[in-house]
């Protein structure tokens, strides 16, 4: 009898299943779509979203790998495209106390974003043994039913399905069904998290996933295994063998996008592709400024102002905000000069260069700025171009002060961050006083040797510094940050997060959105929030902590202090061949245990590479598609948080990396890096030995000679001792050469000379 009422409830359920698919087929709008392709012409950046329909408490694992492995990958693939990459995963952002209509237009509005911007969604479902949250008619808006053409007894995640792909017969959809063989080893206590205990859901799920195998094509329907890993300290359940799940997603998008949205053709220009790449940070930074409207008509008044002879100065601490001003201002002024809205060169129009130091790849490199300026306005070409940044400095510094030049607007942001150089502290390109028809509005760090040598001119530059956020534009910042990914604080939250004096500074602020916005727990969000440290250097070594956690541990520390400790930065192909040396990854006192042959044949695995490099990014300088940029921290807040986190208790750390980094740079064939790099390790190391060994080759001494001032070689000379000690040295080393009748007597006398002008 219970056997026969068991089949009886089984049929019932079949019965209910096929009537609402029944009702399903009644609502699709495209029976089988052509396989030909959704191609989009676009000029510019472009946003992509792809949006993430699951039931929410059996896939934890899933979204952790997605939202901190494969969309950042992704994310980066799609940058080099011009491309912005919105992962739109509803984990949290609907507050407790929303009601059901609010709840379900989160989830079937983001959709709808979906289509606004991409025509057709990019969509991605996760689907296992759980059903999720079934409306019963009651729960569902009338609103809602005829908007969304809701079909009773299908659950929300279902509805999204409807919504975002099954209807239109959605080629940018894709289907995970996680294989149940993953349940065998999960303990029982942990399956109700897993297992729908809903009697209609096996028999829901089932129809659901063979629909699915119906109705999309073989590659849009995955089944995937993975196996249980334990629970993590939040009592979430652990999976791994999930690299299979993470390739699937990232290459069937990748493709998809690919498709729907082909590489422009680029210029071939050198100087139009790094205005183009400036043109891109401006845009993408000037899209948010809140807060910020008196300081945006202070510089629009110096701009506009008649009989200006001086620079304006933006001032402000690291994380300030200055460089969205600086876009925005950029942003405005660009789209004023098209207009011919800027007063003063009614006839010739004005010319707007703009800059941001630390943005793309080369851009501190201070001669090569001036150069592009100097090209755009059309004084110089490649006929006749400055052979170096000296003579660049004379030609920009003549015509930054002649009257005849074209009317120009020059936005520089963090001028303090060009590369170090005697031209790039003294400012010897900018001239005193302007001409009528110059504007130049810098920012930096004050206090900075930039900023000291400009107000200890005659002329004094405008200095405007930038303050503190107040209370209404923090909370828009948090509002808008966490809005892109359709995420919202509840008030409690909101008045939390914003009552930490740091939520003052812009960068502190987005960084501790960052942080909300990949955090998976929406129950232990509200105490996530008052664990931030209430200060930007104590934020950034706590993300650091996590970057150890779950991005690779001590190669994550290893990249941190070699950068921090490198001179110039690293190059790519530089960081790996180091940390390719296992050897070299684990700081000891014992320095002699370094390896002195560094010529790994082997760099570190790409794959190993891949994990750390996704943390860091967003605190890193691009480097290029090439590698060929400096790998480099962004903000030097980061640098001075790698400093307390990794070197404020052990001293002798310090050692440790720049004995690596000699190593290293002493084995390499490259005069110009390894010029840069290795006697200034050497002189961190207290190694006067090797560096006078290394100073006393006539191939060092020409490469560092000037025939001006030798200021870098005589620096590396007065660390190992006095100029009697120089002069010594070069003397035994040209006797030496003098007594040998090999040796041409026109470069003896060469080499005389260069020595007498450096002592």
């Amino acid at each position: 009898m219970g056997c026969g009422a068991s089949n009886a409830t089984t049929g019932g359920y079949t019965i209910l299943v096929s009537d609402t698919w029944n009702q399903v087929e009644r609502t699709i709008e495209v029976r089988k779509r052509p396989n030909n392709k959704l191609v989009v012409k676009r000029s510019g950046w472009k946003t992509v979203r792809i949006f993430v329909s699951s039931t929410f408490r059996d896939f934890h694992a899933e979204r952790e790998t997605l939202i901190k492995e494969v969309f950042p990958d992704l994310r980066q693939w799609c940058e080099s495209r011009r491309l912005h990459l919105v992962d739109c995963d509803l984990r949290w952002g609907v507050p407790v106390d929303s009601s059901t209509e609010e709840t379900l237009r989160v989830c079937l509005g983001e959709i709808d974003r979906c289509y606004q911007d991409n025509i057709m969604p990019f969509f991605l479902n996760l689907t296992s043994e759980r059903c999720g949250w079934i409306p019963n008619p009651l729960e569902v808006p009338d609103s809602i039913v005829e908007e969304y053409r809701w079909v009773m007894g299908l659950s929300v995640t279902e509805m999204e399905i409807m919504h975002g792909a099954y209807r239109k017969d959605n080629l940018n959809s894709l289907f995970m069904l996680r294989d149940v063989s993953f349940l065998n080893n999960i303990p029982a206590k942990l399956k109700d998290d897993l297992v729908d205990v809903n009697p209609i859901a096996p028999e829901k799920l089932r129809v659901l996933k063979q629909m699915l195998k119906d109705r999309f094509h073989e590659n849009q329907v995955n089944f995937y295994k993975c196996q249980y890993d334990g629970v993590d300290s939040d009592g979430k359940v652990e999976l791994k063998g999930l690299d299979d799940f993470s390739k699937t997603v990232f290459q069937f998008f990748k493709t998809r996008i690919e498709e729907q949205y082909p590489l422009e053709e680029k210029t071939t220009d050198p100087y139009r592709q790094i205005m183009e790449s400036h043109e891109s940070f401006m845009r993408n930074r000037s899209a948010s400024v809140l807060g910020r409207n008196d300081i945006l008509e202070q510089i629009k008044e110096h701009i506009v102002s008649v009989g200006v002879d001086k620079a304006l100065l933006l001032l402000g601490g690291p994380g300030t905000g200055k460089s969205s001003i600086m876009a925005r201002v950029a942003d405005v002024s660009v789209e004023k000069a098209i207009s011919r809205d800027i007063p003063g060169s009614p006839d010739q129009g004005w010319h707007v260069f703009y800059h941001f130091v630390g943005a793309i790849p080369g851009s501190p490199d201070l001669e090569a700025c001036l150069k592009r300026l100097l090209k755009e306005l059309n004084i110089i070409n490649e006929s006749k171009m400055p052979k170096d940044l000296e003579t660049t400095c004379q030609v920009a510094c003549s015509a930054l002060s002649n009257p005849n030049t074209k009317p120009v607007i020059i936005i520089i942001d963090a001028l303090n961050q060009f590369d170090e150089s005697k031209e790039s502290t003294v400012l010897n390109w900018l001239p005193v006083k302007l001409a009528p028809q110059v504007r130049c509005v810098f920012s930096m760090i004050d206090d900075t040797p930039q900023h000291k040598t400009l107000k200890s001119r005659s002329s004094k530059p405008v200095e405007l510094f930038v303050t503190p956020l107040d209370m209404e534009s923090r909370k828009a910042i948090v509002v808008e940050s966490l809005g892109k990914y359709n995420k919202k604080l509840d008030e409690e939250q909101m008045t939390s997060l914003l009552s930490k004096e740091s939520s003052q500074n812009p960068l502190w602020l987005s960084i501790a959105c960052e942080e909300l916005r990949v955090y998976g727990l929406f129950e232990k969000l509200t105490k996530k929030i008052k664990s931030f440290p209430d200060g930007l250097l104590s934020l950034l070594e706590s993300v650091l902590s996590r970057f150890e956690d779950e991005s690779g541990g001590q190669l994550v520390v290893a990249t941190l202090c070699l950068l921090e400790c490198s001179k110039t930065g690293l190059l790519e192909r530089e960081l790996l061949m180091i940390l390719g040396n296992p050897k070299n990854i684990t700081p000891s006192k014992d320095v002699k245990k370094i390896k002195s042959d560094q010529t790994i044949k082997n760099p570190l695995a790409a794959s190993n590479w891949a994990r750390v490099y996704r943390v860091l990014k967003p605190f890193l300088r691009p480097f290029g598609d090439s590698g060929e940029g400096r790998l480099d921290f962004y903000h030097r807040s980061l640098s001075k948080a790698v400093r307390a986190k990794y070197f404020k208790q052990d001293s002798w750390k310090n050692i440790w990396w720049h004995t690596v980094l000699a190593k290293y740079f002493e084995t390499i064939e490259n005069m110009d890096r390894q010029s840069e790099e290795y006697p200034y390790h050497l002189t961190k190391c207290d190694d006067k030995e090797k560096l006078r060994e290394y100073l006393k080759q006539w191939r060092v001494f020409h490469h560092f000679y000037h025939p001006e001032f030798s200021g870098e070689l005589l620096a590396f000379w007065r660390t190992v001792g006095d100029k009697s000690e120089l002069f010594d040295c070069y003397t035994e080393s040209l006797e030496n050469m003098n007594n040998n009748p090999n040796v041409d007597r026109e470069e003896i006398s060469l080499h005389y000379e260069k020595v007498a002008r450096v002592v």
